[in-house]
């Protein structure tokens, strides 16, 4: 049903509709377990979401599979998009400095927050949504070198084909000492990525990778890939400080096992 309506609504028109079924989300889900730390309601579940193909499993994909308690009743914040934000606002000065942010392929609840920050001179892009600043093809980012203090591209490698080069085009767009934070679904289980730029069949596609546009899952080798790009690269675990994200008891409802990479350019 969600995709019948989204194929007939104009895309311009999907955070109304999407408003509208968090409208009788709230009331349903209403309760005080779990706290979004976006519209600050409180609730004694969040929503269940995630793909549930059996490699994901199989391979631990986390960021990837299904979680009970993934999707904000009352926003449509992921919660991978909580955990960001949540270090955005704890651990930087992004929503508080004055920047250029780049945001690829935003995520409409992050987007709103960064649109509602004065100072902020705020870019979003996409190869393919009509409802962002600019077309972008992460592969070949028309901006020039050193333009951007952050830049999130989040969920987005795992569709690339020539993942390296857009690894390498965030890096040289961004300036020297800024950040960007570069998040996928990744295996906690493989050591090396697995992989196939080939144009294989979609059954094939989702059998081994778990999404049908997807190239490859990422293993733990990922942060070597950045790192490969130029960047020096933290990865930041949120369970092993969560004061501010939400403590031991997890009220912001985040995936305990997902990390952030956090992927800087060295200043020269």
């Amino acid at each position: 049903m969600k995709a019948l309506l989204k194929s007939i609504v104009p895309e311009r028109y999907h955070g109304k509709l999407k408003e509208a079924a968090c409208r009788a989300y709230t009331v349903l889900y209403a309760g005080d377990r779990y706290e979004c730390p976006f519209c600050s309601r409180h609730f004694r579940r969040m929503i269940p979401r995630g793909l549930n193909y059996g490699v994901l499993f199989e391979k631990h994909v986390v960021g990837g599979g299904w979680r009970r308690d993934a999707f904000c009743p009352g926003c449509s914040s992921y919660d991978r998009e909580r955990l960001v934000y949540l270090y955005l606002k704890n651990k930087t000065t992004a929503l508080t400095k004055a920047s250029k942010v780049l945001h690829i392929a935003p995520e409409r609840v992050l987007e709103k927050l960064f649109r509602k920050v004065p100072g902020i001179d705020y870019t979003t892009g996409d190869l393919f949504s009509k409802v962002v600043d600019v077309k972008l093809d992460v592969t070949a980012i028309q901006f020039p070198d050193d333009t951007f203090d952050l830049t999130l591209c989040n969920h987005v490698m795992e569709h690339v084909p020539d993942d390296r080069l857009a690894m390498r085009e965030i890096f040289r767009t961004l300036k020297p000492g800024g950040l960007a934070i570069i998040q996928t679904p990744i295996s906690t289980v493989l050591e090396k990525t697995d992989e196939d730029l080939a144009d294989i069949p979609v059954p094939e596609r989702i059998r081994r990778f778990g999404q049908e546009d997807h190239c490859r899952i990422y293993a733990r080798d990922y942060a070597d890939r950045l790192t490969s790009a130029g960047f020096a690269v933290e990865v930041f675990r949120w369970e092993e400080s969560p004061e501010g994200f939400g403590g031991a008891e997890n009220r912001f409802a985040l995936n305990p096992e997902e990390p952030i990479f956090l992927c800087r350019k060295p200043t020269r």
